[in-house]
């Protein structure tokens, strides 16, 4: 009998669980019902609001496509422009640059010639017009210093008589 009684205890211990499991269960069901209606509820809501949302954006998008992709091609057409137009100058300024190049050439070579004729034509100063002037200053320089010996001794002889007469006028 004992072990009928134990029996009986555990049998109604494990229906009380069972029945305890199903109604925690069936609060659980309850619960996750509630939830999925305010769920539901929410997206509905939520769906109300960003549908219009997205047909304004995808209206956006859609008309955005012709001149985004008119201003790609412009793009690419300017870039193309551009692109020539800075070849064009790179040609130009190379034959600048080569022409300046020339011009200096001919400038260092024009100056070379000119400081070369310079001094050609100062040779040849100094030997046909120096080398007379050198002659006729030497020819005056003596004919200077045979004039001053003859009126240097006048003028001594005079000086010296001058001298004498006065020793003797005393």
């Amino acid at each position: 009998m004992a072990h009928d009684t134990v029996l009986r205890v555990f049998v109604i211990i494990i229906a009380i669980a069972f029945v305890a499991q199903a109604v925690v269960i069936t609060g659980l069901l309850l619960v996750v019902r509630r939830w999925y209606r305010e769920f539901v509820q929410i997206h509905a809501e939520a769906k109300a609001i960003v549908d219009p949302i997205a047909a304004g954006v995808t209206e956006i998008i859609q008309s955005a496509r012709g001149p985004v992709r008119a201003m790609g091609e412009n793009l690419v057409e300017v870039t193309g422009t551009l692109r020539d137009r800075v070849r064009q100058a790179d040609v130009v300024m190379a034959d600048l640059l080569e022409r300046c190049r020339l011009q200096i050439a001919r400038a260092d070579e024009l100056v070379s010639r000119l400081v070369a004729s310079i001094e050609s034509t100062a040779g040849v100063v100094q030997s046909k017009v120096m080398a007379p002037v050198r002659e006729v200053s030497a020819v005056l320089a003596g004919v200077r210093t045979g004039l001053d010996f003859l009126f240097a001794r006048r003028r001594a002889t005079t000086a010296r008589s001058a001298g004498e007469d006065e020793n003797l006028f005393i």
